[in-house]
């Protein structure tokens, strides 16, 4: 944080009025770097359809802002769960509740970093 807050050109302390901890900092951080999430509302061919092009978009996002930071950091679902969430709208009254949508969410976004990774971004 320390570091963060120098190279902004703040106190480390000041950091805390915007974010509440170094979680949520490296959370913003990956959010801005990566960007919005991925609209997947005119993807045709269904659930699996739309999820194949969510992990094409975050890895083409990993590739754009490859660290070793990002490899290792999931923490960004705040913005992205919603797109994941419309992206298997239609799994209907299956077992897939918000739980398992997040599990998904995590292993696709580790999936998209790692392909990012090894296509030598």
């Amino acid at each position: 944080m320390q570091r963060v807050a120098g190279d902004l050109g703040f106190t480390k302390m000041s950091l805390y009025r915007y974010v509440s901890s170094k979680a949520d900092l490296v959370a913003v951080m990956i959010e801005s770097a990566v960007g919005d999430p991925p609209d997947l509302s005119r993807v045709e061919g269904g659930w699996r359809a739309r999820l194949t092009e969510f992990t094409r978009l975050l890895a083409d996002a990993w590739k754009r802002r490859s660290s070793d930071a990002f490899t290792r950091i999931l923490d960004r679902h705040g913005a992205v769960f919603p797109a994941l969430v419309a992206a298997t709208s239609d799994l209907g009254d299956t077992p897939h509740d918000n739980g398992r949508r997040f599990g998904l969410e995590c292993v696709l976004d580790g999936l998209a970093a790692r392909i990012a990774a090894a296509s030598g971004a």
